[in-house]
Parts: C-alpha cells; structure tokens; sequence
C-alpha cells in the first residue's frame, strides 16, 4: 500500500511540476472549424483580460501579490472579490483568437493573475456570536456593502450577456488561488466571454500531502457554497446558476445541492428548481463516495436543478489512489461497479453519466483526472452541454449497453463537425464558421 502510495505521489509530482500556466488545449468542437465561440464576443470584450470573480474561503495573507492575497487555511466567512487574469498579456485579440482556435499553436498563450481587489466578507455566511441555529437570525449589523459592491459588479456583466447566465467553477484537490483564477478564466474565454465566471475558491493546501486535509476543508465549505446560491438567486437578475465541480470539489457541489433539496422538501420539482435557479452541472473526476452520491439522488438533488453530468473514466489513477485510502468505489470511477439497482438510480432517471475511458485512448495525461480541461473531445462535449443544454444524444454520445453510460463513440473526432452542424440547425448560438 504504502509503495503504490509512493509510485502515485512521485507521479503527481512530474505531471504538476513545471512553470506557468498556459491556455488549455483548443477543444475539438473549436479546432474543426464548425464551432467559433470568440465570432460571438462583443466588441468590449475582444482583449486579452478576463474578469474572474471571487467567494473565497480562504483567510487574508496580508500579501500584495494577487495570486497570494489568500493564504491556503479556511476561514469562518467567504470572502468576495474581483481579479483580473490575462490570457495571452501584450497578444493582439486578432492573435488570441488565432491561437485560441487553432489545434497546432505556433505559440501557447500564458495565463497571469494580474489584479485582484477584495470587497469583503459576504454577510450571509457570518456565524452567530453564541454559534447556535437560530431560525430567523439575521446579522443587521453586519456591512452589507461588499455583497452589494459584489452584486452591481456582476449586475454589469450581465447587462452585457446573451445568456445572462452565471458559472461557478469549484476545484479540486491540490490548487492555489490563483491556478483556480485562471481555470476559471479559460473557461470563460472558450465559452464565448458571455456570461459572468465565479471562482468558489475553497482552502485547499496546495500539498501533494495534505489529501486528507483538503477532504475536510472540502466539506467544511459545503455551507458556504449554499449560502452563496442562495444569495446569486436572491439577489442577481441570472437566468441560471452553471456549476463546474471538479475531484474533491465535486463533494463540495453536490452536498450544498442535497441541502437545497432537503430545505425545499415541502415544494414541487418545478418550484424548486424555479427558487434555486440551478441549471447545468459538471461533475467531473468525482472524487466523491458513491454510496453519498447515492443518498443525495435518493433525497431528491436533481430536483434543485435543471440538468446533472457526471464524467467518470476507467483510467483515473487519481480516484485509484482515493479508492485505496477510503476502500469504497469513488463515483468518478463507478464504471463497471454499479449494482443494478445503483445503476438504475444513477443512470436511468435524470443524470448524464458519462464515460470518458474511449476519448483518454487518443488524448490523456498520466493521472488520467484532469480531463475536463486537458482532453480535446471532453472540454467540446462540457462546453456544449453547459452553453447549449443539448442532450447527450444530440451531442454524439452513445449509450453504451453493457455499463449504462454514455460514451464517445468511435470516430467522434471525424464526426464532430457533422454533430456540430446538427446542433446549429436546433440552437441558434451555434453557427457554422466560413474562415
């Protein structure tokens, strides 16, 4: 046990060591020419700054550098702010662009955290002085400007938006705060720069070693994710809440929605869901149990929102590693160990379980967990589900009949510009691009 620890560590450290961050990988529905979210971006946003917004739970370092305003402990309340990431700093828009659609890039745009200003604690996950429940307690005396100054800044970015949708990226295992701010920022770049991007940046320790420590800190955070829904819902004009959980954030994800659903018990589906303003979920590499994953189905989690997919693949040694600490099957890796009455909860009433092992053949790293970002054929399928909505079927997805999930069919790659053509007929933000 204790060797395989060792062999998947030293791996994490090759893969995870290096300089900076540069732009994701172009994904396949962009690189073949049928896909072009940047023909899309307004004229105020053609540039190489991509606004990323804050709910940390993170306490304040004291640092002046952006990317270390944080330190990696948790605090009590979660923090708002507003940073600034460059994608491409000094690139023409004209360049970005260029490097952003192509599949060969001549040169890999960088990623920097540039700015970052804190506004402040938001009121709502204050704790009361006694620390006991208190049914209507409501902290009056608490400054409600940082939420407000938080509230008209995303206000403005949704003036500007299409969808006038809101998305909230919530990492794993093993970040900083400013890696968060940057996966955020490329994801907001390839998803047309529509919309407003939320970083829930929960206190992850950044070691390879504190596993254990980030799995507490992860559902320490639980609360403070839903207060922060119930606060977007309450106080913004969104026409919907998307959420990107990826490994450990994903427990972080589905626990503040089963406690949506637990508190909206008395209410119908369609109310619930009206109340939450939940939309599309992304559980990637779920680095959850599968027996939990289960109780939130069973209490009713898919009631609060409007779509759930969960990626899981055969060939995550990451969730390996997890399997062996916890000795319980890992949802992200639930592939070929689902029971028949744990596969029909999962699969046959509501959820997107997909498994991504056929398109790792053809583009993966080592750990196989990162793939959301990382493979070509995963990032097309997560941006179109989270734009369009579009089924499964409707994005070229095939039922595999002896596991139950969805998966890439063979020559997904060729078929993708035909899948991409399809879609623009039904959806009206997608367009076939003439270069």
């Amino acid at each position: 046990m204790r060797a395989k620890v060792a062999v998947v560590l030293s791996a994490v450290v090759l893969v995870t060591a290096g300089c900076g961050m540069v732009l994701m990988k172009t994904p396949a529905a962009v690189s073949s020419g049928k896909l072009d979210p940047f023909a899309r971006v307004i004229p105020e946003r053609q540039n190489s700054e991509a606004p990323v917004f804050v709910a940390s739970a993170r306490t304040v370092s004291g640092k002046a550098e952006p990317s270390l305003f944080y330190t990696n402990d948790r605090s009590r309340e979660l923090r708002l702010g507003l940073a600034k990431v460059q994608i491409g700093p000094g690139m023409t828009w004209t360049d970005l662009v260029r490097e952003s659609r192509a599949a060969e890039r001549q040169h890999n745009p960088p990623l920097a955290v540039t700015a970052y200003e804190e506004f402040g604690p938001l009121w709502s996950t204050l704790w009361p002085p006694d620390l006991r429940f208190h049914r209507d307690w409501d902290p009056t005396d608490s400054d409600r400007a940082p939420a407000q100054r938080f509230v008209a800044a995303v206000e403005a970015m949704l003036r500007d938006s299409r969808q006038r949708q809101i998305t909230l990226y919530v990492h794993g295992f093993n970040t900083q705060f400013g890696e968060n701010l940057m996966l955020a920022g490329e994801f907001w770049h390839y998803m047309a720069r529509d919309g407003v991007m939320i970083s829930f940046d929960w206190a992850s320790r950044g070691s390879l070693f504190s596993y254990q420590v980030d799995k507490a800190n992860a559902e320490f955070a639980v609360r403070q994710l839903r207060r922060l829904l119930e606060f977007l819902a309450a106080s913004t004009s969104a026409s919907r809440i998307d959420i990107i959980g990826h490994s450990a954030g994903c427990v972080v994800v589905a626990e503040a929605l089963h406690q949506l659903s637990l508190m909206s018990y008395d209410l119908d589906g369609q109310e619930a869901q009206r109340r939450s303003r939940i939309g599309r979920v992304v559980l990637a590499a779920p680095d959850m149990d599968l027996g939990r994953a289960l109780s939130a189905r069973v209490d009713g989690v898919l009631r609060v929102t409007r779509d759930l997919a969960v990626y899981a693949s055969r060939g995550d040694r990451a969730l390996g590693f997890s399997s062996n600490i916890f000795g319980d099957v890992r949802l992200g890796s639930s592939i070929d160990k689902l029971k028949d009455d744990e596969r029909a909860a999962m699969i046959n009433t509501g959820a997107q379980m997909i498994d991504v092992s056929p398109a790792q053949r053809w583009t993966s790293s080592f750990l196989g967990h990162s793939y959301y970002h990382q493979n070509l054929w995963v990032s097309s399928d997560v941006m179109l589900f989270l734009e369009l909505g579009a089924t499964a079927e409707e994005r070229g997805l095939v039922r595999d009949h002896k596991t139950g999930f969805l998966t890439f069919p063979d020559g997904y790659l060729q078929q993708l510009p035909e899948i991409v053509d399809r879609l623009s007929k039904k959806y009206e933000f997608v367009r076939p691009v003439v270069r």
